[in-house]
């Protein structure tokens, strides 16, 4: 599991975050950044909103935020 940084712009913000509500685990940030803990690459996630993105007009980004924790000695 990882858990993924979701950034978009699009007129089809409905549509997005129903979407992405769809995941079993998410949270929201901002009204346009979005985590999800997920399974799936971040190239899977991109192909998967893909559908409801307008090409050359809509913005969607995928980070995948990596959680460090420091050794105990």
């Amino acid at each position: 599991m990882g858990t993924y940084l979701l950034v978009f712009k699009s007129d089809n913000k409905d549509q997005i975050i129903k979407h992405i509500k769809s995941f079993k685990n998410w949270a929201k940030i901002k009204e346009d950044v979005w985590c999800i803990n997920t399974s799936l690459n971040s190239k899977s996630i991109r192909d998967n909103f893909t559908s409801l993105l307008k090409e050359g007009q809509d913005l969607f980004f995928v980070i995948n935020v990596k959680i460090q924790q420091k050794e105990r000695k």
